[in-house]
Parts: C-alpha cells; sequence; structure tokens
C-alpha cells in the first residue's frame, strides 16, 4: 500500500529504522513541486507495510529534512536532521506527535547539521557537520540528554582538504563509541561542477569514550582487494551506510563507486555508472584487516 501524500509534494527518504511493534519508520524531507523549499517529513510503517501515520515537521529551507531516526527505550522516536541551516533534533511521540525540538550550533558555525544517531543507557550521541568560515572539514559530535540539553560536544578533523561530508554512522565499540566517516574530497574536475566528490576512496574512522574524549583515530584510503560483483574502471568513493563492532573490531558495509565509462559520458554524478559492493573489517587499534569489493 502506497502513502497517500498530496499531488503538490514529493517525498524523499534519507534513513528507516525498525520499530518495536515489528515495522518500519521512514524519515526524510518533503518538497513542494513548485518551490525548493523543503521540510523534515517521516512515517510510520506497520508489520504488513501499512502506513500508520506521517508528519511534517516545520521546515521550509533549501536544506530542510531529516537524515537519522531511532525508537528509543522510553517509546516514540528520535529524531535529527537540518532546519534552517542548523543541526536539528525532535522528540516525536509513537503517534507523531511533537514532545519538543531544538537546534543547535557555535557562534563560529556557518552551517551545522545532523546526519546519524545512536542511543545508549547514558544518553544520546550525535553525529553530523559543523562548518566553519572558510572550512567545511569539521565533524561534530554531539551528546545530550532526554530532555535535548547539551552534555558535551567535540569536533574532529580526517584531513585538511576535506570539503563536506557525504556519509556518517555512529555505532558502540566495547565502551566507547565509533564513528566512521566518509569525506568529501576536492573536486577533480574543475570543468564539471556536478562531479561532486570524485576522488580518493577515503575512510576516517574514530574511537571515542563516552565523555568525548578521542581514543583512536585513523584516515585510509581504502585500496582494490578482491572483487565481489565486478570492478569499477576507476575507484571513485565509498558510500558507508552501516557500521558495527564485532568482537571489538568494527565492520562497515556500503558502496563503492566508479568513474567515468565510455557508456555514459556525459552523466553528471560519475559514480552512477557502475557501482560495487563493499565490506571491510578493522582492528581494534583502527588499521585495515581487509576489505572486499
Amino acid at each position: 500500500m502506497a502513502l497517500s501524500v498530496p499531488v503538490s509534494a514529493e517525498e524523499s527518504v534519507n534513513a528507516a529504522a525498525p520499530t518495536s511493534l515489528g515495522g518500519v519508520i521512514v524519515v526524510g524531507h518533503r518538497m513542494a513541486k513548485s518551490a525548493s523549499q523543503r521540510s523534515p517529513w517521516m512515517a510510520e510503517l506497520s508489520a504488513k507495510g501499512e502506513p500508520r501515520w506521517q508528519a511534517e515537521i516545520g521546515g521550509g529551507g533549501d536544506y530542510d529534512r531529516a537524515s537519522g531516526v531511532v525508537e528509543v527505550p522510553s517509546g516514540g522516536y528520535l529524531v535529527v536532521g537540518e532546519l534552517d541551516a542548523k543541526a536539528w533534533v525532535a522528540r516525536v511521540e509513537s503517534d507523531g506527535g511533537v514532545l519538543w525540538q531544538r537546534t543547535y550550533a557555535s557562534d563560529a558555525s556557518e552551517r551545522t547539521s545532523f546526519l546519524d544517531i545512536l542511543v545508549r543507557e547514558d544518553g544520546y550521541f550525535l553525529a553530523g557537520r559543523r562548518d566553519e568560515p572558510g572550512d567545511r572539514g569539521l565533524a561534530w559530535v554531539v551528546k545530550i540528554d532526554e530532555s535535548g540539553d547539551v552534555a558535551w560536544d567535540v569536533s574532529l578533523r580526517g584531513q585538511s582538504d576535506v570539503q563536506g561530508f557525504h556519509r556518517m554512522s555512529l555505532s558502540k565499540k566495547g565502551e566507547n563509541i565509533g564513528l566512521a566517516i566518509m569525506p568529501r574530497l576536492p573536486e577533480p574536475e574543475p570543468n564539471n561542477p556536478r562531479a561532486r566528490g570524485i576522488g580518493e576512496a577515503v575512510q576516517y574512522l574514530a574511537e571515542l569514550t563516552e565523555d568525548g574524549h578521542l581514543v583512536n583515530s585513523n584516515c585510509i584510503v581504502i585500496e582494490e582487494d578482491e572483487v565481489i560483483g565486478g570492478a569499477a574502471e576507476k575507484v571513485a568513493r565509498t558510500i558507508i551506510t552501516s557500521a558495527f563492532a564485532q568482537d571489538n573490531a568494527w565492520v562497515i558495509a556500503g558502496s563503492r563507486f566508479g568513474g567515468m565509462t565510455s557508456q555514459c559520458p556525459d552523466v553528471g554524478y560519475a559514480a552512477t555508472c557502475q557501482r560495487d559492493v563493499l565490506v571491510a573489517k578493522f582492528e581494534d587499534d583502527l588499521s585495515l584487516a581487509w576489505s572486499r569489493q
């Protein structure tokens, strides 16, 4: 059964999570066809895929969206994303009603955004980006309590030439917190501004304690090793869709995109041409154990 939405708008899903009732909660943004303004949007589906409710929460800016969601132990959901160029969190009841919502930014920030969330017994951990004037390479990890108050925040940098981030993923790593980041690197094709992020396949990993202290970090270029399902002509970038701890090591899974080919020379995003499965394992010290594509 399809969700019934107004014909004047279109939705895009950015993340999904299972619910305790066997269904799924999806979040993303709603955009009116007549304008570029977006609003954070979410919907809950039953175990049979039937829509229970959907909600649009504020918004109206060019980048407003929900990027991550998780069900919390006390019931309902925590949604993260961006609202009015600021990192945004909303505490939503199980029926879609908003209990509270807040935005977060530092005095020096031009733009902030949250991309992922991790729920633990000691609080909520949020991962995102913090842009300062002339600098879009700062990853941002924030811990908040059940009311949304900030316990601590820390900024991390993987490389000096990072131009932003494609994906971030938070996970439990023993008693600590693991953060996997796929950075956006400088444009290698100055005559093709749409080909964004094409370059090295770089993965930045960091491990933090529960109170925000950096334990270890590593920035790795994942080279081609063993191919699963076919090889791309060029290694372009790595999109991380999930990361989880296993025996105190770390496993990530996602896609590696390939570059331009003669079959699709006019595609703006060269990664559209070829895509391979990528799975990689990292040791406890964040060194690369193996990668398979």
